[in-house]
């Protein structure tokens, strides 16, 4: 493995994430863990937060996609990585999602983005401003508000494990605790305050 930060880790960094050589890579993975895990990685449940629900969907070997849902149904994903197990999730739910938010732009987090977007032509996909998403449609900057339904999110960057990494908080309201969906960028003795 090349050293971190080195000549070689950095040409193999640009190759994974800003080529297809990357997406490539990315779909031997998705199918080597479909082998490893036919039916996901682990049992998840279902989380209710008021009137919102948060479907965890498990992907690839440790990742996990989220689908969430207000009581009209209005549906965001987040970090599709491996859209076939989130497609078939909406499906069975009788969902149909009105917007992607991606954390960051490695292909196990937004290498669905592409199929999503053929199976939901018009739908907006979000990602930070300067983090080269494949198939964003909208950027997101820090402290950007999106509202959809009655889920309210707001965005963090939060550079680190990518240069525009960005977390999504959905606001708990008055009665509840906000949420956090922080791709990859929680890490030990690291805190994030957004306030």
């Amino acid at each position: 493995m090349a050293k971190s930060g080195g000549c070689m880790f950095k040409i193999g960094y640009f190759f994974y994430t800003r080529t297809r050589v990357g997406l490539i890579y990315h779909r031997r993975e998705i199918a080597k863990a479909r082998q490893k895990f036919p039916d996901g990685h682990s049992v998840v449940q279902v989380k209710h937060v008021g009137d919102i629900r948060v479907i965890p969907v498990p992907m690839l070997e440790d990742n996990y996609s989220y689908i969430i849902t207000d009581k009209n149904d209005v549906t965001v994903v987040i970090d599709p990585g491996d859209p076939d197990p989130v497609l078939k999730e909406l499906r069975e739910r009788e969902l149909t999602p009105s917007a992607i938010l991606n954390t960051h732009k490695h292909w196990d987090h937004s290498g669905g983005n592409s199929l999503m977007k053929e199976n939901f032509h018009k739908i907006p996909i979000y990602g930070g401003a300067t983090d080269n998403i494949a198939n964003v449609t909208h950027s997101v900057n820090d402290g950007d508000v999106l509202e959809f339904g009655s889920m309210k999110f707001t965005a963090k960057c939060t550079p680190g494990h990518t240069e525009g990494h960005v977390i999504y908080i959905l606001s708990g309201g008055d009665q509840n605790a906000d949420s956090i969906f922080s791709g990859d960028q929680l890490f030990p003795c690291r805190v994030w305050s957004y306030v």
